[in-house]
């Protein structure tokens, strides 16, 4: 099913459920108080609007078929200009050193030890070998990494074709690289020396890429280190052709690159990384809200399965949340992840309460039901003002320069 469709099938899904719960509000008020405990309107709403917005953020961020959260690390590449266009001046230094000092900082001050870390050069003859992977993806590459900046000096002609034509390469281990996060980071001198429409060449490999069974999807960030007006035309070329999130950015001070660095190696990892927690988190609060409307329907079987479900979610929450504690190193970051775990404490106080008050209602005691459903709704209206707090941090992050 494509993109389109499961967009289509996810607003039908959440729009269905709307209906049918307002159906059930009504039949059930109808009916009087001696029916079990009718939810709120508020939830009834909640519970269809979460259904769209879970089923839409499984398309964009999750797809259906991957349930590997070990595949949800952030897999990065950055490519490094080491021509000799880096020998020029940039805030007192060369290009070059400029770009090394501040990659090393970001990688031994900020970056997260679980991020799957790969280091390619470029810069060379434009016929022959012309650029290098020198340090393969692996995770707690940081070191390894900042070792391999060391010994580098400019040379050669600015290969940039031939460096992205191969870094692309570096992501066609399909089994690793299916559906996950796969970034290109390029920080670059100058324009390419040897092709004169390097974005071309650029379109030509990406199409080949797009076209394989499984295709990789890349984001790439085009960094332009004190580079020419002609010269950051070209970059927004490249970057247009690119396609997604691609951005060519440009920096003329070494704070500068700092900042431009920061956020693409340490902020928009962690914005993923908390999207993709709070997919899972609506995921378990989606089967707690059906499981109250399961029982008030009376339908035992169907509010037990979605428990188990539930508690299964649960547990996956446990594996998101120890990827964003790895990147708490920030104040912002800290707060949103104080913010996730107190909702985690929320869903478990949830999966609790639908436990005790599915035994309830087996058992007939509506009217001990019903005086638990206050706290449920309780417990539910503060984890829906904590993600509301989520999201702004998130908006915040997102927009920061």
């Amino acid at each position: 099913m494509d993109i389109i469709s499961w967009t289509i099938t996810a607003i039908g899904i959440g729009a269905t459920s709307i209906g049918i719960l307002f159906s059930l509000f009504q039949y059930l008020n109808k009916k009087g108080s001696s029916k079990v405990f009718v939810v709120k309107k508020s939830l009834i709403i909640s519970s269809g609007v979460t259904l769209i917005l879970y089923s839409l953020g499984i398309v964009f961020w999750v797809k259906p078929e991957n349930n590997n959260l070990e595949q949800l690390l952030v897999n990065t590449e950055i490519v490094l200009d080491c021509s000799e266009s880096m020998k020029g001046q940039f805030d007192g230094q060369t290009k070059l050193e400029a770009a090394k000092d501040v990659i090393s900082k970001i990688l031994y001050e900020e970056i997260a030890e679980g991020d799957n870390l790969a280091f390619r050069k470029f810069g060379g003859p434009c016929d022959g070998k012309n650029n290098y992977l020198e340090v393969k993806f692996s995770t707690n590459n940081e070191t390894n990494v900042r070792d391999a900046l060391t010994g580098l000096e400019p040379s050669g002609k600015a290969t940039l074709l031939d460096a992205i034509i191969e870094a692309t390469g570096d992501f066609n281990n399909i089994e690793q690289f299916k559906g996950v996060n796969k970034r290109i980071i390029v920080v670059i001198g100058s324009g390419d020396s040897c092709v004169t429409n390097p974005e071309h060449g650029i379109r030509h490999r990406l199409k080949n890429v797009s076209s394989l069974e499984d295709s990789i999807e890349l984001s790439f960030r085009f960094i332009g280190m004190g580079i020419s007006s002609v010269q950051k035309n070209e970059f927004e070329k490249i970057a247009s052709e690119t396609g997604g999130d691609s951005k060519a950015l440009f920096v003329d001070t070494k704070k500068d690159l700092e900042n431009v660095l920061s956020k693409t190696l340490v902020i928009e990892p962690f914005v993923i990384g908390a999207d993709t927690v709070l997919i899972v988190f609506n995921h378990v609060v989606t089967q707690l809200d059906e499981i109250i409307v399961n029982l008030n329907q009376q339908d035992f079987l169907s509010a037990r399965n979605k428990l188990e479900f539930a508690r299964k979610e649960f547990e996956r929450t446990n594996i998101v949340l120890q990827e964003l504690v790895k990147r708490q190193r920030k104040g912002k970051f800290y707060k949103l992840l104080r913010l996730a775990k107190s909702n985690k404490d929320e869903q478990k106080r949830l999966i609790k309460l639908s436990e005790t008050m599915l035994e309830l209602v087996k058992e007939g005691k509506i009217s001990e039901y019903n005086k638990l459903t206050s706290a449920w709704n309780k417990h539910r209206d503060t984890y829906n003002r904590q993600i509301t707090e989520i999201n702004k941090i998130l908006n915040e992050l997102r927009n920061q320069n």
